[in-house]
């Protein structure tokens, strides 16, 4: 029997939740496909897969991602993991500053923002990176 024979068959028998949920015996928190822990090696490959797609779903619906500076990039990319990428497109000024090649007025809104009141430390870290530009 093949990986992927036993892959199929669990996922269908399993079902995939893509938010944690209580087991159906009521013994353990689980996701997916009814796992109930992670490996650091498992969390590394799905952090990647994730950013993977945060950075081509940026790229589609901030029409000038591509045209940003590498840093400007990755800052938008781990504030979107962070917040979502809804999230981030809520940060409207930050954007609009962001296109103009404004910097450092788009570190400004960082720094007006409740993300900079909820966790200062990440939200200077943002706003370092940005202005590295």
């Amino acid at each position: 029997m093949s990986d992927e024979t036993l892959a199929f068959g669990i996922e269908k028998r399993e079902g995939f939740k893509s938010k944690p949920y209580w087991d159906p015996i009521g013994e353990k928190w689980t996701i997916g496909y009814g796992f109930t822990y992670m490996t650091k090696e498992e969390a590394h490959i799905t952090l990647h897969i994730r950013l993977h797609h945060i950075h081509q779903e940026l790229n589609t619906r901030i029409h000038f991602f591509w045209r940003l500076p590498t840093n400007v990039q990755e800052v938008l990319v781990e504030m979107a993991f962070q917040m979502g990428v809804d999230g981030l497109l809520g940060f409207k000024k930050m954007l609009k500053h962001l296109e103009a090649g404004n910097y450092e007025m788009a570190a400004k809104e960082i720094k007006d923002s409740k993300l900079y009141q909820q966790v200062p430390k990440r939200a200077e870290y943002y706003i370092e990176r940005m202005l590295e530009t």
